[in-house]
């Protein structure tokens, strides 16, 4: 019989031992139960030498536990170890990229990375077209007489109003056009104030026609435009006189659309009572 000298490593005997309580299937008492009355009865064999000597000797595996300590030093996970809690790591996942790509698109910066935020530019058309100088002046001397406030929704089409056929901005989709739709709910909504302060003071019906005819008049617009200063807020064209162009008219019957539009008739009867007109 050959003699052992080699000095015994109690740490890797006893987890090689624990491995192979590991490995040994273990029966409890509530599966010992479930089993049929036949297997119940059954005397439990004890486990040969053989059974042990199928998955190795004891030397055998001392020398696995030791090598699945080594491979642990370097770095190497084995399957037996898998089972072995893992720790996640306690900071934020850091990134090739550098940032953390949150909602829309845009990082909210770290790990030393400096996000410049551009603030969005203003689009031309609605700084030049729908909040020219003229259109602003014009919303808020309107907003003073009928003592309301003109939507937002409206500040384009009140802006449209401020400008002539001639000088009508190629960035407006069909602007003219809708200068003279304006218009024509404006003349409408005049017509009806006219009418009905005629009718309440009495007069017959060629009465009304008669004050409809004489306020309704383009040159009578244009005098109360000039009166009133409203003409200051059009632009026309070179050379063109506000005082005779038809384009005055128009627009203090575009501006009179705008106020029955996206206001009410007692706005458009607060404005022409301010002008005089009823």
């Amino acid at each position: 019989m050959a003699s052992f000298n080699v000095p015994i490593d109690y740490d890797a005997l006893a987890a090689a031992i624990l491995r192979q309580q590991v490995q040994t299937p273990v029966t409890t008492h509530a599966e010992g139960s479930k089993r049929p009355s036949a297997q119940r009865g059954a005397v439990p064999q004890r486990a040969t030498s053989n059974s042990v000597s199928s998955v190795g000797s004891w030397a055998d595996a001392v020398e696995e536990e030791e090598e699945v300590k080594a491979k642990g030093k370097e770095g190497v996970v084995d399957d037996a170890s898998s089972s072995a809690s893992v720790e996640m790591p306690a900071g934020r996942p850091s990134s090739s990229l550098g940032a953390r790509v949150v909602f829309g698109g845009l990082s909210d910066g770290y790990e030393g990375v400096a996000v410049t935020k551009t603030p969005s530019q203003e689009p031309g058309y609605f700084r030049t077209v729908v909040r020219n100088a003229n259109a602003v002046a014009l919303r808020a001397k309107l907003e003073s007489v009928i003592g309301h406030k003109i939507p937002k929704v409206a500040h384009e089409s009140l802006a449209l109003c401020t400008y002539t056929a001639g000088v009508m901005p190629i960035s407006v989709v069909k602007g003219k056009d809708r200068v003279r739709t304006l218009a024509a709910v404006g003349d409408a909504a005049l017509t009806m104030a006219v009418v009905v302060k005629e009718w309440s003071m009495g007069n017959t019906v060629e009465s009304c026609q008669s004050a409809r005819t004489r306020l309704t008049n383009n040159r009578y617009l244009c005098d109360i435009m000039k009166q009133h200063g409203y003409i200051d807020f059009i632009t026309y064209a070179p050379g063109v006189d506000p005082l005779t162009t038809t384009g005055t008219a128009t627009a203090f019957e575009a501006i009179l659309g705008v106020l029955v539009l996206y206001r009410d008739q007692s706005c458009v009867n607060a404005f022409l009572r301010h002008v005089g007109l009823i």
